[in-house]
């Protein structure tokens, strides 16, 4: 694939997949936009089912569904990818861009030693052999933080922690120097200590390499200090968009400001009660073109109900789908309109303690 070094490392526009079900289409992504620039970590967020997940695999053309209907344009470094066949595809998988999933222990072959899983793509795409090809290996798994690895090379992924088996994943995405890395909930199940430490080693990777990186997560608290830029999904859509210190300095949409709410603090004083996002994630079947986060929102107003808001810009990079944004003025009188009344628009219950009832 001949790629133009100048370009963007990845440009993303208007991508939408969709699933046709008995239920009816359900819009997974619905619309999203991005850029990721050489060297540049961007970070994906949202609840469970927000379309965080199919993003990834959307951007790595890694959606195979008989039933998805894709559309959009995905270029990477002045490539469209969209429409590309699988048999051009498995030249730009690992050699240009690579995946971290989610779970090592499904993403990894049980029946196959790690060895025989990290040579696949080192002897396909570089067609490295003998010694050569073992020393690869061993510096690679040393790369990534596993002693021993003449020994790892030689043990199946349940004999291996939790840990050690994403650090394997992890080396083999980035075996053949991938440019740009999608790391889809890395930390998924692994303990608080095992969690920084896979963090840390993919922040110092990515510098070590100069890659462009996606950081799919749930939690805000992962993607603090380790993004340069974060956009937040809601029902397969963004709602928010901006560097990551002004995100978390000024975030506009409500939903994002609950996110950043239930976040644990060091400072709470002890036994302080969690907050929560209240109310359930959207059915993304038949939401309409309304504000899918209206029903679960504090500052739901008639309008919100009624029509879809899109993207507008709210300061340098910084954009926002809401009509009454947080942190302004529209959107504390919504907010105190609604609490007079004891509920939102949506008729969910708002009380005057900056808490929303969970409802069923």
């Amino acid at each position: 694939m001949v790629v133009d070094e100048q370009a963007p490392l990845l440009v993303a526009t208007d991508v939408r997949t969709w699933f046709d079900t008995p239920r009816g289409m359900v819009k997974a992504v619905d619309g999203v936009t991005l850029t990721v620039q050489e060297g540049r970590t961007i970070g994906i967020v949202g609840e469970s089912g927000s379309g965080k997940t199919v993003l990834g695999r959307s951007l790595m053309n890694l959606v195979f569904s008989r039933n998805a209907i894709q559309s959009g344009s995905v270029v990477y470094r002045g490539v469209e990818l969209r429409g590309k066949p699988l048999r051009e595809m498995v030249h730009v998988w690992g050699m240009e861009m690579s995946m971290v999933f989610q779970d090592p222990m499904t993403s990894l072959n049980p029946t196959l030693r790690i060895g025989e899983q990290l040579r696949e793509s080192l002897w396909y795409h570089l067609g490295l052999r003998g010694q050569e090809l073992r020393t690869t290996m061993t510096t690679l798994l040393r790369s990534v933080g596993i002693p021993e690895p003449e020994r790892r090379l030689k043990a199946y992924p349940h004999e291996l922690s939790g840990g050690m088996r994403q650090r394997v994943t992890i080396a083999i995405a980035l075996a053949c120097g991938p440019k740009l890395l999608v790391a889809d909930e890395p930390t998924t199940a692994l303990d608080v200590t095992v969690q920084r430490q896979i963090l840390d080693l993919l922040k110092d990777q990515q510098h070590e390499r100069h890659m462009g990186m996606i950081l799919v997560t749930h939690d805000l608290g992962v993607v603090a200090g380790r993004t340069d830029e974060i956009l937040v999904m809601y029902a397969g859509r963004v709602v928010e968009r901006a560097p990551t210190r002004t995100l978390f300095r000024s975030a506009r949409h409500p939903y994002t400001e609950a996110l950043l709410l239930s976040i644990p603090r060091l400072t709470n004083r002890p036994h302080t009660r969690l907050r929560v996002v209240a109310g359930r994630p959207p059915d993304l079947v038949g939401i309409g073109d309304v504000c899918a986060f209206a029903p679960r929102c504090r500052n739901a107003q008639p309008r919100c109900i009624e029509e879809r808001p899109a993207l507008q810009p709210g300061g340098l990079d910084h954009e926002f789908a809401c009509f009454f944004p947080a942190g302004t003025a529209e959107g504390t009188a919504a907010v105190e309109r609604n609490i007079a009344a004891g509920r939102n628009a949506a008729g969910m219950p708002v009380l005057p303690d900056d808490t929303a009832v969970v409802t069923s």
